[in-house]
Parts: structure tokens; sequence; C-alpha cells
């Protein structure tokens, strides 16, 4: 601070994180404004001016620092009165580049045609669809695997202008209340939130299917006037003397499909468990799974699955406390925590990532535990153990993805390929569709269509 005003030092002082302190001082020709670490150059720094100058800096060299440059080292480069506001170093450290007000990239590099990235390679590109014919008795088929051309002349579908009308929901009025005790600084005006809920929130109660404002929307009673309906609400089940007997399950659900006890602490498996039924290898080898191991998935699974099928035609719920109980006796489990207490609430749990954690341990485990089985039956009938390889394979070719791990040298460009098959991949829509993340406004896509991409 000199004299009330921020000015840029002409030191850069290196600070010593172990220590939390200053270690030593860099001098700079000029009062430097961006720095950046250089990757080829663990110790060497990359300063740059507002104005355009900059110079290499090493930090276990303090006296000594390369040769001054300039940003607009050409003629007319750089327009006057422009300033850099940012600067970026290439992995390959042959290249830096530096961004100006004027919306000017001015490229330093260390000979003609440097190289950006070690390890750049081609973009691959989907190719052109197979376009098949498909029956108009078709029933099975989904219309979505057809691609569509976006034209150019209206559609048939499209409503005519003067049947269209934008109408926006009008804000509530603001109370006199408010008005009267609100401080203005200028033509803005500001006033405690007493309102009960954000600010970017308005309630709005329903009233014979029209949406109006809401007299007491001050105090938040709005939230009591709309009512969720009675079949969407959430449904506690309490079981009496007879357990599930004393519950009408067919008065909820009207369909042949079987479901699974929720009230248990581990049940936030369910929908993987319904899941698994119905891959039709997986349940076919889980039914026909036996062993003589006292707390085995596999076995319960198949047990559960067993059950499922005599339960698939009455809809009448089935309990899932058998592989639960074998699931909480694995060590591995609770060591991951993927077993839940009973003091446990699932709103105090993300179970999104603790899901995520269950399907692959499950799997590894299913894998393990069918492998161990098929190799005992083998060397008691004397086979050579071809069943078992089979049987190990069985989780990898349902579930797996196959990938190839390349490690390249950055010296003589030598690259070594391992093949690998892993169960749990994660997608990120930045990565895999970035143009339609980007005309997204939240970065959000449907699942079908990361599908089909």
């Amino acid at each position: 601070m000199r004299m009330s005003q921020e000015v840029e030092d002409q030191l850069l002082m290196v600070y010593d994180m172990r220590m939390m302190k200053v270690s030593f001082h860099l001098p700079c020709a000029m009062s430097p404004y961006l720095l950046r670490f250089v990757p080829g150059l663990s110790s060497c720094v990359a300063a740059v001016t507002a104005s355009g100058p900059w110079n290499m800096l090493d930090i276990m060299q303090p006296e000594t620092a390369m040769l001054m440059l300039h940003a607009n080292a050409k003629q007319n480069s750089m327009m006057p009165g422009a300033f850099i506001t940012s600067m970026s170093v290439a992995t390959s450290s042959q290249a830096l580049v530096f961004g100006d007000t004027h919306g000017h990239i001015h490229l330093w590099t260390q000979g003609s045609k440097p190289t950006f990235n070690n390890f750049s390679r081609e973009s691959p590109y989907p190719g052109a669809p197979e376009l098949t014919s498909i029956p108009i008795t078709d029933q099975y088929t989904p219309l979505g695997t057809i691609p569509l051309d976006i034209p150019s002349e209206p559609l048939l579908s499209d409503w005519p202008s003067h049947l269209m009308a934008t109408k926006y929901r009008a804000s509530p009025e603001v109370e006199p209340k408010i008005l009267s005790n609100m401080n203005m600084h200028g033509p803005v005006g500001y006033h405690p939130n007493t309102l009960g809920h954000n600010r970017n929130v308005v309630p709005y109660s329903i009233y014979r299917g029209r949406q109006k404002n809401s007299p007491d929307s001050s105090n938040g009673s709005s939230r009591g006037t709309c009512k969720v309906p009675q079949r969407y609400r959430r449904l506690e089940i309490k079981y009496g003397k007879l357990g599930i007997d004393d519950f009408d399950f067919d008065f909820y659900n009207r369909t042949s499909f079987a479901g699974l006890d929720m009230s248990l602490p581990n049940s936030y498996c369910n929908a993987m468990l319904q899941m698994f039924y119905y891959l039709s290898p997986l349940r076919t080898a889980l039914l026909s799974h036996l062993c003589s191991r006292e707390f085995c998935l596999a076995c319960e699974l198949g047990f559960l699955f067993h059950m499922l099928d005599i339960s698939m035609n009455q809809g009448q719920p089935c309990n899932a406390a058998n592989f639960l109980r074998a699931f909480r006796t694995i060590p591995e489990a609770s060591a991951m925590s993927l077993t839940l207490s009973d003091s446990d609430t699932r709103s105090k749990v993300n179970l999104s990532t603790k899901i995520m954690s269950w399907n692959c341990f499950v799997l590894q485990q299913i894998k393990n535990e069918l492998h161990c089985d098929l190799k005992e039956k083998a060397e008691a009938a004397g086979n050579a153990g071809e069943d078992c390889v089979v049987g190990s394979n069985l989780i990898d070719e349902v579930f797996g993805c196959d990938m190839s791990r390349v490690t390249r040298c950055t010296r003589c460009s030598h690259a070594h390929t391992k093949q690998t098959t892993s169960l749990l991949q994660i997608l990120s829509l930045q990565e895999i569709m970035p143009e339609v993340c980007g005309n997204s406004s939240n970065g959000m896509v449907s699942l079908s269509a990361v599908v089909e991409a």
C-alpha cells in the first residue's frame, strides 16, 4: 500500500509452505503482474508485467535471471493502451501465450514449430450411423434409434403464431411494511429477509387449478396450501403381529412385479439388487450357484432371486434380510463404510457415492465367489479348470469394459500398452459431450442422450 493505493511490488516473495514463512525475495527489473511455473523447469517462474515485458526467474538461483523479453516484440503487435490480463505456459515448456485487454493473443515459442503437448493424439470422432429399415409391424424397436435431421422448414407439428402467446407469472407485490422499513442507498433498497424463504424463491398457492399470489406468503404458509396428492406421498409401512400380512400391498401395487422391503438399515441397495435380477445371465448363474460357505453373497442373491421368481406373479414384496446380514459380516464392506447402522439417517449419507462403491465391491465379491466355487468343483471332478475360467469371465462379460492403458516415455516415445477390464465407469458430461453441455444452460443432459451419443 502506497498513499492508500495498491501497487505491484518489484520483489517476488518465495514462501516455504513447510514453515509458513517467507524464505527469500527475488528482485525483478519491473513490477510483475502474473506468475506461472514452467513445467519443464521446476524451479523457473515466468513473470510478466501489465504493460508486456516478461522474464524468467530461477528460484534456486535468485541472483541470476534470464534476458528480459517483451510480449509485443513485433511491431504493432500490441495496440496502444492494451494491458496483459492472462498468461499460460504449454505443458511442453516450448510456448507461452499472453492475452491483453483488446482481445489479442501473443504467442512466444522456442522454435518455428513448437510442441504444445507431449502426449497429443488425434481426436476420435464417431462414424456415420448405419440406417436400417424398420418394419411397420415392429413393436419393440424404439423410434429414438432413427436419427432425425433438423429441417430448415416449419414442421407439421408446429403451432401457428396466432395461437401461441408467452405469458409469465406475475410476481407478488411487496408488502407496505417492508417498503416503509427499507434502507435506501441510491436507487437500491435493502431490507432483512424475514419472509422465511430464499430470495430467489417466489411462493405461490394453487387454487382451483390456477396459480395466484399467496396472501400469506410472508410467513411461509403457502407450502401448506399446495398439498401433495395422497398416492404420491411418502408411505411408512408399519408391521403388526402378523408381519407382512398386516399390510395390504395390493392396494398400492397393482402390477405383478415384486418389490423389496425398504425398512432395513442397508436397504439403499435395493434398486441395484433388482437391476441384478433382471439381467438374465447373472440371474441364471446365481440361481445355479451352491457352495458350503456360511456367508456367501452369491448364495444369498440366488435365494433372493428365487423368492422374487415366486412373488413375481403375486406382486408381494420380498425381504433381503439374509443378503444384508451376509453383507454386513464381510470385513471389507465395513472397512469401506458400505454398511449403515440403525442410527444412521439417509439425509446425512451421500447415497450416490455409497451406491457406486457398493456396486463395484459387490461385483468384485461375486466374481471371486463364483471363481472359487467353480475352481473347487473343477478340482473335485479332475478337470483342467476351463469352467472356472468361464465363470470368472461372466461378470466381466456382463459388466466389464475393456480398457487400454498406454504408458508413453517423454524422451524416446516408447509406448507400453496394458489391457485391463474395469467394472466401474465414471461418466463426465463435460468430456464426452462438450457440445451438448456447452449449449445447455446448467450443463445437464438426459442419460438417454449420453447413451445414444
